[in-house]
């Protein structure tokens, strides 16, 4: 019986803990490189707490302002639903890690250039999507940041980066098609177990974990009558 409540609690809490959020955008980056709008944004969460993101997908247009829209709320190292994921668990951790020091080194320089807000994103698109072009030249080129964030990761991190990055990930079916990251330095962000806004199209991990822990439910709840 003990064992069998302890389970159905797990699986609970697992349900639980892929939460929601509503983010607004309401202003772009001040700065453009490559033909692209470069740097952090402005958004709002669940119309309280105003963020500045950084878009980590080249491929895709978020248009601004606009929303609110519907995003699932991740941080390290429980990662949910989001969107770049490597061959296994530890190679899914080490890209976010990775996008960790980015964000953190960029957020430390405060007020910045064009060409140094570019090389920036550029080198977070170009970690998820190599395909994506690089952008400056040098030891401050997107793709001597990027080599340089993978070297710490790899000789052991920033840890209060990873314990900072929040990642915004677009929900089914949400008109906004961009994943997000942002570094929760000063306020916490609260999820809630709501669903999403969008449910046109559910991603494949979110309905395995969730008809799954509701099928055991069922089972177990029999089980213990």
């Amino acid at each position: 019986m003990k064992t069998r409540f302890a389970v159905l609690l797990l699986l609970t809490l697992a349900m639980a803990s892929a939460g929601t959020v509503t983010v607004t955008f309401t202003t772009l980056p001040g700065n453009q490189a490559g033909g692209y709008y470069v740097g952090f944004a402005q958004a709002t969460v669940d119309d309280s707490l105003d963020i500045d993101v950084l878009c980590d997908d080249i491929d895709h247009t978020t248009y601004v302002p606009s929303g609110p829209f519907s995003y699932y709320l991740s941080s390290l190292p429980q990662l949910q639903n989001v969107r770049w994921t490597g061959p296994n668990q530890q190679a899914e951790l080490t890209n976010y890690e990775t996008a960790a020091v980015l964000l953190y080194e960029f957020a430390a320089l405060g007020a910045v250039s064009n060409d140094t807000a570019g090389a920036y994103n550029f080198a977070l698109w170009d970690l998820f999507d190599p395909s994506a072009p690089s952008y400056g030249t040098g030891p401050t080129g997107s793709a001597a940041l990027l080599a340089g964030a993978e070297s710490i990761v790899a000789n052991g991190g920033i840890a209060a980066s990873y314990d900072e990055l929040q990642v915004l990930t677009p929900t089914p079916g949400a008109d906004s098609n961009q994943e997000f990251l942002f570094l929760d330095q000063n306020d916490t962000v609260t999820i809630s177990g709501a669903p999403g806004d969008g449910s046109s199209a559910p991603e494949p991990r979110t309905p395995l974990l969730i008809g799954s822990g509701l099928i055991a439910l069922v089972i177990f709840s029999r089980r213990l009558l």
